[in-house]
């Protein structure tokens, strides 16, 4: 019932966040690369070249010729002329036979809608130059433009849609074997590629799960973002109703001195225009034990059956009880679930000591136990006929005791006695009229005769001697 109130509590938080939440941008466009050859030198790049019969000549940084700053990149600016064997940088000419690269790799830009590339490029090129734009994809490279001499141009821009698949860009100069005037060949300048993001970040939290309970004020919030486009930007994070704060591009945060309760915690992430991902966490902290209480049997109660019906009542105000253990004289624990009664059978007599556990959902336990003897003996004053069948079994040995006593003559009082008081109490209304009548209970023996006898009947008596 609990996680069930807290994954309601946690969707309707989701819901009256997302009512206040700007609308997502639906799409930017995204700045993957911008080199203008004003930094560090080759940085990123790879330089060389791939005819090595004709000298080593390739790419290098000058301010010989730049398009809005102050460098730019030539094709032969690193190498040694072949009619004079000067470097070229000096003669300021390129050299005959140079297949010279300048190629650097890409990040993925799957996520991407689309991507362009831009170029500036100044020409100055002879029958057999050449300088194009490839594209590397898994190993395979592709044109995607190129132009041949004879050719001259001024700073030119160039715009070309590029494959998601992209993994290295290349530009390549090829200057031919030989060459009637020295020329100068290719420059390249403010290169800048784009891609249009339309996808927001992938987002998901990582803890907690929603519906869990913490046995602490302390809980870490940890989540993965990712963006396969312009990449995330920065990611903001809201306790319950709170404010938004800003964590940068971290994928946790521990949350502290929280309450008791119910919270959530809404994660969103921006990417670099603007599209943004959000979710949300409902979780609790509790960070109260249960209580319990036993109430059969009671502490230092004689039970009188080998079988125990343990009763009990527990109770957790927060999380909710998840969990019900007992043990009987600290033995193994058994997990009942959550219940308020369990059977104990086959009890030995003697002194038990059962103890029960109550955990609540957030992992906080209570303990407590309850003494008492088991007494299944039928003859025990306290088993479970109260004695009864030792005190009826006494009476009639008793009994038997004492009329074998008398029927051999060992108990003179008995049964003469008990007859004597029993024709006293007995005799009919007719006897006792009949002796009121009899003489001699009439005339009652003259003081002085302590004995009389009878014979022939007439009665004789003797003075007591004065």
């Amino acid at each position: 019932m609990k996680r069930m109130l807290i994954l309601i509590i946690g969707t309707l938080l989701l819901l009256s966040t997302l009512a206040f939440l700007p609308m997502p941008a639906r799409a930017g466009n995204f700045t993957i690369l911008d080199e203008q050859f004003e930094g560090a030198w080759p940085g990123t790049w790879s330089v060389g070249d791939d005819d090595l019969a004709a000298g080593m000549d390739y790419w290098g940084l000058t301010n010989v010729r730049e398009d809005g700053g102050s460098f730019s990149v030539w094709a032969a600016q690193v190498g040694t002329s072949s009619w004079n064997g000067q470097p070229n940088s000096v003669n300021g000419f390129q050299d005959d036979g140079m297949n010279a690269y300048l190629r650097r790799p890409m990040e993925d830009l799957a996520g991407y809608a689309s991507v362009t590339v831009r170029f500036e490029h100044w020409l100055e090129m002879a029958t057999g130059d050449a300088l194009s734009f490839r594209v590397g994809t898994g190993g395979s490279w592709f044109t995607l433009w190129s132009v041949q001499g004879p050719l001259s141009r001024d700073w030119t821009t160039v715009n070309l849609d590029i494959p998601l698949s992209t993994d290295m860009i290349e530009f390549r100069y090829v200057s031919a074997l030989s060459h009637a005037t020295l020329l100068e060949g290719a420059y390249i300048d403010g290169v800048r590629i784009t891609g249009d993001d339309e996808t927001p970040p992938m987002l998901s939290i990582m803890e907690p799960v929603t519906g869990a309970w913490y046995g602490r004020r302390a809980v870490t919030v940890a989540w993965s973002a990712d963006d396969l486009g312009s990449g995330i930007q920065y990611t903001e994070l809201r306790l319950d109703f709170g404010s938004w704060f800003n964590v940068g591009v971290a994928t946790s945060y521990a949350f502290g001195g929280l309450a008791e309760g119910l919270h959530s915690v809404t994660v969103r992430s921006v990417d670099r225009v603007g599209n943004l991902a959000m979710r949300s966490v409902a979780f609790g902290v509790d960070i109260s034990a249960p209580t319990a209480t036993i109430l059969n049997p009671a502490e230092g109660s004689i039970v009188t059956s080998s079988t125990v019906a343990l009763e009990w009542q527990a109770q957790d105000d927060v999380s909710g009880v998840s969990r019900v253990e007992v043990n009987t004289d600290s033995g193994a624990w058994i997990d009942l679930g959550v219940v308020n009664g369990h059977e104990l059978s086959d009890l030995r007599d003697g002194s038990h000591i059962v103890a029960l556990r109550v955990t609540d959902a957030a992992g906080n336990a209570y303990e407590t136990d309850v003494s008492f003897r088991v007494n299944t003996n039928p003859l025990s004053p306290d088993g479970p006929n109260k004695g009864l069948l030792l005190y009826g079994l006494i009476a009639v040995g008793l009994l038997i005791l004492l009329f074998a006593l008398g029927w051999f003559g060992r108990l003179p009082l008995w049964p003469a006695a008990l007859q004597r008081s029993a024709k006293e109490v007995k005799g009919t209304q007719a006897e006792r009229d009949e002796a009121a009548q009899d003489p001699q209970t009439q005339n009652p023996v003259p003081e002085g005769i302590d004995d009389e006898s009878e014979a022939g009947g007439t009665r004789r008596g003797r003075k007591k001697a004065s």
